[in-house]
């Protein structure tokens, strides 16, 4: 019954992908990625990588992102015994399909985060940040990137009781995929 629903979830997303690139021209930052809100069911850590295990088997495979909310969290610089409280996002699959920026953060690397500049200033009081720690819950992180942001952010890779609401998408710049869009 599992697989059924996750089959039908990820049918549905690429339904909604083909349908938003039909509508619209450009889609924002990233030109060739549509954002999907999950209601009703929401995807685990598991059922993400199942869905993306499934994807790479495919001739024509979506690069796939999940994402949540993790709400408003309190940082900390022990160092510098700074704090600031950031809303937090949990991110897992290819995060360059959330900001097209990203080129850190793995979905295995649950020890690092990505910080907005205004954070990472109020943290370390610069936004020269990449490489330093700071602490969540009790737990250390290593910023792995500071990017330029409208909003307050920190990125995370998602843990495993992670509830995704998000599935952003995308072909990718395949040439016969935007030929067919045209």
């Amino acid at each position: 019954m599992k697989k059924i629903w996750q089959g039908l979830c990820l049918a549905l997303a690429a339904a909604f992908y083909l349908l938003a690139v039909s509508a619209r021209g450009e889609m924002g930052q990233n030109e060739n990625v549509i954002c999907v809100k999950l209601q009703n069911y929401f995807l685990d850590v598991q059922e993400a990588e199942q869905i993306l295990h499934s994807e790479e088997k495919l001739e024509e495979p979506f690069r796939c992102l999940f994402w949540g909310s993790l709400g408003k969290r309190q940082m900390e610089n022990p160092t510098l015994m700074r704090n600031t409280e950031v809303s937090c996002v949990g991110i897992y699959g290819d995060g360059n399909l959330y900001d097209e920026r990203i080129h850190t953060l793995s979905k295995e690397d649950l020890d690092g985060c990505i910080l907005d500049e205004k954070t990472a200033v109020e943290l370390f009081g610069t936004v020269q940040a990449v490489g330093k720690e700071i602490t969540m819950g009790g737990r250390a992180y290593t910023v792995r990137q500071v990017l330029r942001t409208r909003e307050r952010e920190a990125l995370f890779s998602a843990g495993d009781e992670q509830q995704f609401t998000w599935v952003n998408l995308s072909r990718g710049e395949d040439a016969s995929w935007t030929a067919a869009q045209e």
